[in-house]
């Protein structure tokens, strides 16, 4: 669980967990969900090993960030539904769409609902 700086002690810690290789674009990730949404959690699986010599990482390599599963717990996704709540996602990380990220696979939940 991390805190972040300035927030206030009422305020739930933000919980971000990653899995598989972290390298800049898995930050990047990161950092761009976690600033644009108010999020209980954050967790980032790198799956691009499990997709080697496929479309977007066709060498295999063990450092390749093509393939992600993310999961996001925000309350920002309160009374959106399943397409609107992957939409505000992709338009937060539309750059890595269009350019690293090659399959993006999202498990998006309010507080509620985990």
């Amino acid at each position: 669980s991390v805190r972040r700086s300035g927030e206030s002690s009422f305020m739930p810690a933000m919980s971000t967990k990653t899995k598989g290789h972290v390298g800049p674009v898995a930050q990047e990730i990161l950092a761009k969900v976690e600033k644009a949404f108010e999020c209980e959690s954050v967790s980032l699986e790198n799956q691009s090993h499990l997709h080697a010599g496929h479309t977007g990482n066709p060498t295999g390599a063990p450092d390749a960030e093509t393939h992600f599963k993310l999961r996001v717990v925000s309350d920002a996704f309160t009374g959106k539904r399943l397409l609107q709540r992957h939409r505000m996602i992709n338009e937060v990380l539309q750059e890595e769409l269009k350019t690293t990220v090659h399959a993006l696979s999202l498990v998006l939940k309010t507080t509620s609902e985990k």
